[in-house]
């Protein structure tokens, strides 16, 4: 079988995303399935800048309206490059990785008359939705954006999405005429566990050694991007209430809100306890959880929108460390507290400072919860059954009729 992805953004790139084609791909390879993707990054970021150019003054107007306006552009060419490849290559199935993408490549989808299925990684619209801090053009925008989205269901075969609450989202926004024609399921996000496994006590300890760090102290690593919903200021927080100086807190990503958490730091005086890393790879990434204890995943609801099922809470728990996560979303499906995880209430830095102190000084639990989780994880959330499930739902897409 031969399958082509398809994402309206770059591939590869740091975030959730792009990791799940990534995985998906090496699992499908696995069991002898052609997998290719056609993404941003097939543009060439010369094209790309000569197509932004002409509308760089809308930037300065409305950066919402500067997007838009390029991602009309993008759509057009991204359909020719999907339709090209087609021709010259003949997949037999395409998996479309957000719903703008599978709207831009609708007149492909229909001449060729190619089974489609569309994974959704989050809700329809923007990430962060309507909100009051958007101005009234920008809300425009967003509305036109979102009804472009929405077209997607009109096009595809099936829909996949990565926790069940995105499922029902997408339930929700289906109306009784495409109900009838169109496959919905729920396949929960996974890693590479061939990639992200635990160490051996030598390995950690010379790894904690080339990063510095003493066997005694206790490190509770957060892979996040830094932007809001991902909540990683409550983990900041909670540095600030536990009184106990060999606990140390590593950051490894970069976003909008770095400049807030570096104040807080510096206020707070937390600089010899909390390290940002700013953007790692994958070899940084893996690195941290190896030397690290706990990983936490403080996740917030940022207008209605919650955590689907973090790539970066099971790529923790494969490695054998354990989780403290926030009790929203997908989070709640993927953990069962005080088993495969801990789970918090949100923007609560008091039970993050709490759990992660019980956690340092309670062996037993410690243990349980690193060997349950880990056991979880590669049994339920490995790149190779994800890899078998998305498979058989694209079998079955394509043994139905269009």
């Amino acid at each position: 079988m031969k399958v082509l992805f398809v994402a309206s953004d770059t591939f590869p790139h740091i975030g959730g995303k792009s990791s799940h084609i990534r995985d998906l791909m090496k699992g499908l390879r696995a069991i002898n399935v052609d997998c290719q993707v056609i993404s941003l990054s097939s543009l060439g970021r010369t094209l790309e800048i000569m197509i932004k150019a002409p509308i760089f003054a809308v930037k300065l107007i409305n950066i919402d309206l500067f997007y838009y306006l390029f991602a009309r552009i993008w759509s057009k060419i991204l359909n020719r490059l999907v339709y090209t490849y087609c021709l010259r290559n003949s997949p037999d199935f395409i998996s479309v990785q957000d719903a703008f993408a599978a709207q831009s490549i609708s007149d492909t989808i229909k001449q060729l008359r190619i089974h489609t299925s569309l994974t959704m990684h989050t809700y329809f619209g923007i990430e962060h939705s309507l909100d009051k801090r958007m101005g009234v053009l920008s809300r425009v925008i967003y509305r036109m954006h979102l009804a472009d989205e929405l077209q997607a269901l009109n096009v595809v075969d099936g829909v996949v999405a990565v926790d069940q609450r995105i499922h029902e989202h997408v339930k929700a926004n289906i109306d009784e005429r495409v109900s009838q024609r169109i496959q919905t399921t729920s396949i929960m996000n996974f890693t590479d566990t061939d990639l992200y496994m635990g160490t051996n006590a030598v390995a950690r300890v010379d790894l904690r050694k080339r990063y510095n760090v003493a066997n005694d102290v206790f490190i509770v690593v957060c892979t996040r991007r830094l932007v809001e919903k991902n909540g990683v200021i409550y983990a900041v927080r909670a540095m600030q209430l536990i009184d106990d100086d060999k606990i140390r807190l590593f950051i490894a990503g970069d976003g909008p809100q770095r400049k807030s958490i570096e104040d807080y730091i510096l206020q707070h005086g937390l600089e010899n306890r909390i390290v940002l890393f700013g953007s790692v790879d994958e070899k940084i990434a893996l690195e941290l959880y190896h030397i690290s204890d706990v990983s936490i995943v403080p996740s917030v609801t940022v207008n209605s929108l919650q955590e689907a099922t973090s790539i970066s809470a099971i790529e923790a728990m494969s490695c054998g460390v354990p989780i403290i996560a926030s009790n929203i979303g997908g989070l709640a499906q993927l953990i069962k507290h005080n088993h495969t995880g801990v789970l918090v209430d949100e923007a609560d830095e008091e039970a993050i400072a709490r759990e992660i102190v019980r956690l340092k000084n309670n062996n037993d639990l410690y243990q349980r919860i690193s060997m349950d989780g880990m056991a979880w994880a590669r049994m339920n959330h490995s790149h190779l059954s994800a890899a078998r499930q998305y498979l058989g739902f694209f079998e079955s897409l394509n043994n139905g009729k269009r």
